[in-house]
């Protein structure tokens, strides 16, 4: 048989094929006159209600959603991505704003299309349809645990799995990022809405999720006699600088080991005896938030936690053997530069440095 060796494609050509893929996903309507009935009826005129008329044509001629067949798994790729469209805001919705992405489902789907309105050479009204695919995208009906189950789960469960595999002599890692802009739905994802939330789901949070599926695991491993310990650090990186939300706001240093691995010299790390433990330890601390254009209470520093399963030590003298570590990290969002011509100087600072940290993150 004859082998033949792949050759590596130069970036421009990796380029050539994603825009030529997403040409051929692309989709165009033209405006009808049921688009402008639409707008009238609702009092709409102009381009603007044209627009959202097409909108509302396009999805009322979509099929059911048939939600997602298979997700993913996290030990299939290195990296996975997810999004989440959160539903419209009572303020948006008094400035007459309107949704212009639609998930393939309500809740769980593998992708989403995002509407863009164009105007032809013939001067005819139409739009873009431009469809993404994501290993996962949630719809405004979608809830923290839904997220979980597809998103972090299967993680947590890799990490213990791959932890038992490669032994004692290497620690298996894993983060989760909550990315997006100011306002998205990162912070709530993360932390839940608490006992007064409309539904059920979105009472917890994917801190809680996580945290009673580790402890799960190690009630599990401890049942097969493997004797496990759970940890946690959390501490915020603010203006370029990192500070421990279990001691008060103490400055801690990122340094290099011989290993060339990043350390926190100066985090605290408390012993956890349950996820509840946890959860009591993250309602204790405050993170750094201000008020915003765009939102109330707005996070202004990216918040690390660190859950860290370990092996006690046989001898107090000897140090604990770590078998995996979760990271989520909950960054901070910024704002759009027009709204936030009219803040203080201090959030100006806050938002210039999480861009640029956001860009550092972006060329990793």
């Amino acid at each position: 048989p004859v082998l033949r060796q792949e050759v590596p494609r130069a970036p421009w050509q990796v380029r050539k094929q994603f825009e030529a893929e997403r040409q051929a996903r692309l989709v165009q309507i033209k405006a009808k006159p049921e688009d402008k009935m639409w707008a009238q009826q609702h009092g709409m005129p102009g381009d603007r209600g044209l627009f959202q008329g097409m909108i509302v044509r396009y999805r009322a001629g979509l099929p059911p959603p048939d939600g997602l067949s298979k997700p993913v798994s996290v030990s299939d790729a290195p990296i996975s991505v997810f999004v989440r469209c959160r539903p419209m805001l009572p303020d948006e919705k008094k400035q007459g704003l309107f949704d212009v992405v639609t998930p393939s489902s309500p809740e769980v789907g593998p992708s989403l299309v995002v509407h863009e309105p164009k105007t032809n050479v013939d001067l005819t009204k139409a739009m873009d349809n431009h469809t993404y695919r994501f290993d996962a995208a949630f719809g405004d009906q979608a809830s923290n645990a839904q997220i979980f189950e597809v998103a972090l789960k299967p993680m947590v469960k890799y990490l213990f799995q791959a932890a038992r595999r490669v032994g004692a002599k290497h620690v298996a890692h894993g983060t989760c990022f909550a990315y997006g802009q100011t306002g998205s739905g990162k912070t709530v994802t993360m932390e839940g809405l608490g006992p007064n939330a409309p539904s059920a789901g979105n009472r917890a949070g994917l801190y809680s999720y996580v945290a009673h599926e580790i402890f799960e695991q190690v009630r599990n491993e401890s049942a097969k006699g493997s004797e496990l310990a759970v940890r946690c650090g959390f501490f915020e990186i603010y203006r370029g600088k990192c500070f421990d939300l279990l001691n008060r706001k103490r400055k801690i240093e990122v340094m290099e080991d011989e290993r060339g691995m990043q350390c926190m010299v100066g985090l605290s790390w408390i012993d956890l005896p349950s996820a509840e433990a946890l959860l009591r330890l993250l309602n204790s601390t405050e993170r750094t938030t201000r008020a915003t254009a765009q939102n109330e209470q707005s996070s202004r520093s990216h918040a690390v936690l660190q859950i860290s399963v370990v092996e006690p030590a046989a001898n107090s003298w000897q140090a604990s053997g770590e078998r995996c570590k979760l990271s989520l990290v909950d960054l901070a969002g910024s704002e759009w530069a027009a709204k936030a011509q009219s803040d203080d100087r201090g959030n100006r600072l806050d938002g210039a440095e999480i861009n640029k940290s956001l860009l550092c993150l972006k060329e990793c």
